[in-house]
């Protein structure tokens, strides 16, 4: 591939393809593969297969990891997990049953827990939680109660 130090440019022309990546101008010639290829031609079968269970498990790994801790790479793990559990032909529900067992452990009991300024700290089920959230809200419901996204171990903040 040769490099362009001049104006930044994207598109196709003449056969080359003009892209950026990581602030550098590529050039390359055009591939010959275009969507309706891809859909078509048996030789993507099995990308479209990988591509169908990545569509999948990503989303699910991504709500999983947002009960966590953030912890570097483990959203990918998540999901590699769920993706081979898939690719042997487990059921998604069970698949998911295990990630949240492996993921989310049911949190302890607590007997009394003192207010925290005008929230009361209230113990959530992880396994409903994870099955009630809605990942575009701000503020999420479970069993009628307005839950915070601030996580404190296994238990989160109640507003009333």
């Amino acid at each position: 591939m040769a490099t362009i130090t001049y104006t930044y440019i994207s598109g196709t022309f003449n056969g080359l393809t003009f892209y950026v990546v990581n602030g550098r101008q590529m050039v390359r010639t055009k591939t010959s593969i275009n969507k309706k290829r891809f859909y078509a031609d048996p030789a993507f079968a099995r990308l479209r297969q990988y591509s169908a269970w990545l569509q999948i498990a990503s989303p699910i790994a991504s709500k999983i990891y947002r009960q966590l801790p953030p912890q570097k790479g483990l959203q990918q793990q998540i999901t590699g997990q769920l993706m081979q559990w898939l690719k042997k032909g487990v059921a998604l529900a069970v698949a998911v049953q295990r990630l949240i067992d492996a993921y989310l452990p049911k949190p302890k009991t607590v007997a009394s827990i003192p207010a925290v300024g005008d929230a009361t700290v209230v113990d959530v089920d992880a396994h409903q939680m994870f099955r009630h959230t809605d990942s575009n809200a701000s503020l999420q419901v479970l069993n009628g109660l307005p839950l915070r996204t601030g996580y404190t171990g296994r238990q989160y903040l109640t507003t009333i």
